[in-house]
């Protein structure tokens, strides 16, 4: 499945949607949401550094156990250093 926002290629697998629903559909616990949630964040955690400096994110893709994000690396040595200092 393939989307784009706000000029963004979003794919998502179908097997991840399948294997999404059916863990919501089995998950008693109740937290399969909020762990996903989670996972959410951390993601756009990686993608507001990007933004800041000024990277032109090409593409996230979903996939079962992996999200990638495919962006322009036009970041400098101390732009990664500095990136690095804001996540810890």
């Amino acid at each position: 499945m393939k989307l784009r926002i706000f000029g963004v290629r979003i794919e998502i697998s179908y097997v991840f949607v399948c294997f999404l629903t059916l863990f919501i559909g089995m998950d008693r616990s109740k937290l399969l949401l909020p762990v996903f949630f989670s996972v959410l964040c951390h993601e756009v955690a990686h993608i507001l550094p990007l933004l800041y400096f000024d990277c032109k994110i090409r593409a996230i893709n979903l996939k079962i156990g992996t999200v990638g994000i495919v962006f322009d690396d036009n970041l400098t040595k101390i732009q990664r250093i500095e990136n690095l200092k804001n996540i810890r």
